[in-house]
């Protein structure tokens, strides 16, 4: 008895179709950042085909175009962490004004980051999708800075 639950319990861990396939998820982004940085609409057409896999493989991974668009606009930022050790005011103003390099990510091109205001500012959908993901993880460094700087006096 022991051996069918046992056996039932791995079968319904398994996804229906084929296995995932490693190198896909960095495929489709560079795919989706091609087509970003060139200004050429992102479709899922225009991924399958710059990006050389399946159409099942994106919507496997993202099964919304903008949810993909999302996170592909995120790639090459550093996580953002707030040293808290030290002069939090200090450390704020250094990290949104004088070294936006750390908090941008070094690789993020600077077109890219237009780009990125172009698109969520026309698209509310796509807005939304890169706060839910990307702005409010994001956001929750400093948030726990000002928490640890209030807590300080």
């Amino acid at each position: 008895m022991n051996e069918v639950a046992n056996s039932a319990e791995s079968t319904s861990s398994k996804r229906p179709g084929l296995p995932r396939k490693d190198g896909h998820d960095e495929k489709i982004i560079d795919a989706t950042l091609r087509l970003i940085d060139s200004n050429r609409p992102v479709t899922v057409n225009a991924v399958v085909k710059e990006s050389g896999v399946a159409r099942a493989a994106v919507y496997r991974r993202w099964p919304r175009l903008v949810d993909l668009v999302a996170e592909a606009l995120d790639a090459g930022r550093a996580p953002v962490e707030i040293d808290t050790s030290g002069d939090i005011k200090e450390t704020l103003i250094d990290g949104l004004f004088t070294n936006q390099a750390k908090t941008t990510g070094v690789s993020y091109p600077r077109q890219r980051f237009r780009k990125r205001l172009e698109l969520v500012m026309s698209d509310q959908e796509l807005q939304l999708a890169y706060w839910n993901s990307h702005v409010r993880r994001r956001r929750e460094a400093s948030i726990r800075a000002l928490q640890v700087a209030q807590e300080k006096g």
